[in-house]
């Protein structure tokens, strides 16, 4: 049975991640580019900010989409979150490395610009989770990550340092 849970579990997140290169080649080649810092991974353009939101529940803030959009929200494989590494108004997402079949699949940074009016004070949180919004209404999605400021995210880089590689990987491209 737990073999069957983990083989339904990694390919919802290998699902996932084929969703979201599906959903990025619908933005166009002005909608999306390429980024190397402060990780290796991609920029969603600034033109799309309106695809995403916040809401919050009991258990804190979450960056919203609208299910129709993201089905690939629910199940990619996001480990953190980043936000004030510039001066622009980005939310850096960072996703694991995937192994399939023996062969890595790296993890990536997907930046999106969020107009940070939208949730309030970035600065008091620590966590951050997702939902998908239907038929108006957020229904939370996936796990909770770790929201870090760059400080909070370097002390985190140096400490994961010293762990097994397994451990670190995804902070390795950093």
């Amino acid at each position: 049975m737990e073999n069957k849970q983990n083989f339904v579990f990694e390919s919802n997140r290998l699902i996932a991640c084929v969703d979201f290169l599906k959903w990025t080649s619908t933005l166009g080649d002005a909608g999306i580019r390429a980024i190397e810092t402060p990780m290796r991974g991609v920029q969603i353009s600034p033109a799309h900010t309106d695809l995403f939101g916040f809401a919050r529940d009991d258990l804190g803030l979450m960056l919203a989409m609208d299910a129709r959009e993201a089905p690939w929200l629910e199940h990619l494989p996001i480990a953190a979150a980043l936000h004030g590494y510039d001066d622009r108004s980005s939310l850096l997402l960072m996703t694991e490395g995937l192994t399939v079949m023996d062969t890595l699949i790296p993890q990536i940074a997907i930046e999106i610009h969020v107009p940070l009016a939208r949730c309030g004070d970035l600065a008091r949180e620590t966590l951050l989770g997702f939902c998908l919004v239907r038929q108006g209404k957020p229904v939370r999605v996936g796990r909770i990550v770790p929201l870090h400021i760059p400080e909070t995210w370097q002390q985190r880089r140096a400490s994961m340092a010293n762990r097994p590689s397994s451990a670190s990987r995804f902070f390795a491209g950093a």
